[in-house]
């Protein structure tokens, strides 16, 4: 289920100032290299978390380290589940940028190869003189 804003900045605190720019209309004004920048920041935060909710569960089955325990798994896991959100929609925009960077060069190399066929000599020779000349 889809978190609303409110409930994300609930959740996030202090740190919803790094999901808030993957949300439209914010994200869609953000230039190429900033958008890849806060998809690495993300995808980070987001590891961290995934982390720290599988130490979690680790330690409460005996498995990893007690001190680990230390963390309500259940907020970690909405938590984390903000970022992957807030990733998904980053990953969907710099695929729309890709997408368009893709078109635009498909687009140039398909005029390139039209202007060079428009300037290449007819393939047949001339037809030679005709009957009434």
């Amino acid at each position: 289920m889809a978190n609303s804003i409110a409930a994300e900045r609930r959740l996030l605190g202090d740190d919803f100032a790094t999901v808030a720019p993957s949300h439209y209309p914010a994200l869609s004004d953000l230039p190429a290299e900033e958008v890849l920048a806060l998809a690495r920041t993300l995808r980070e935060q987001r590891d961290r978390l995934r982390g720290m909710v599988h130490a979690n569960r680790r330690a409460r089955r005996g498995k990893g380290e007690p001190r680990a325990a230390a963390g309500n798994d259940a907020a970690l896991a909405r938590r984390k589940q903000v970022y992957a959100a807030a990733l998904k929609r980053v990953n969907h925009r710099l695929d729309v940028l890709h997408g368009q960077a893709r078109r635009a060069w498909h687009a140039a190399a398909l005029r390139d190869v039209l202007e060079r066929k428009r300037a290449m000599a007819a393939p047949h020779p001339g037809a030679g003189d005709a009957a009434g000349a």
